[in-house]
């Protein structure tokens, strides 16, 4: 049974952290913004001493996680009701509370590890931690790996251009106007 939950929510977590080439043009295109927002920041002569180099990809990294990840997937998990019709019990609330802390403290020690050092902090593995911590303590560091392969292989894509992203929405749009016009 628990192999089977294991194999489940790996899956799950998987299938939001990778395959970046499905992810709608939308999402793309923010994410490249972000990228020229920070760049575009830094070239004014003003902020140009303020991040260095590895301050300002932390900063991307933070406008990529809480828009994505914390407003997007952290919402769903944790209202699975938003999407789907279910009677949401406190043992099922419970439950998923655990598992978005495990990806919480994934997203939260990208930015507090110091280097390539993966080692989870003393911190995370005191007497004083939550169970729900301890349990998924062996997975963290292997979500984190995800979630920062995710960030990085937006790099490899080309740009998305704004015929790709205007089209998209155009088309996403028809399809949403088809389905108001049908309620």
């Amino acid at each position: 049974r628990k192999n089977i939950k294991y194999t489940t929510r790996k899956s799950f977590v998987e299938t939001i952290f990778s395959n970046t080439s499905n992810l709608p043009p939308v999402i793309h295109h923010l994410f490249e913004f972000f990228d020229a927002e920070i760049h575009k920041s830094s070239s004014s002569t003003n902020n140009k001493d303020l991040l260095n180099e590895e301050e300002k990809d932390n900063l991307v990294k933070e406008w990529k996680i809480n828009c994505y990840f914390f407003k997007y997937w952290f919402n769903l998990i944790k209202n699975p009701d938003y999407l789907l019709d279910i009677n949401k019990t406190d043992l099922v609330d419970s439950n998923l509370d655990c598992i978005l802390q495990a990806l919480y403290e994934s997203c939260f020690m990208i930015f507090n590890n110091s280097g390539n050092n993966f080692t989870l902090n003393d911190n995370l593995k005191s007497q004083q931690s939550p169970t729900n911590r301890l349990l998924f303590i062996n997975e963290i560091p292997k979500y984190r790996t995800l979630i920062e392969n995710f960030l990085n292989e937006f790099k490899t894509y080309q740009p998305i251009s704004d015929h790709e992203l205007y089209f998209y929405l155009n088309e996403f749009s028809k399809l949403n106007q088809h389905d108001l016009n049908n309620q």
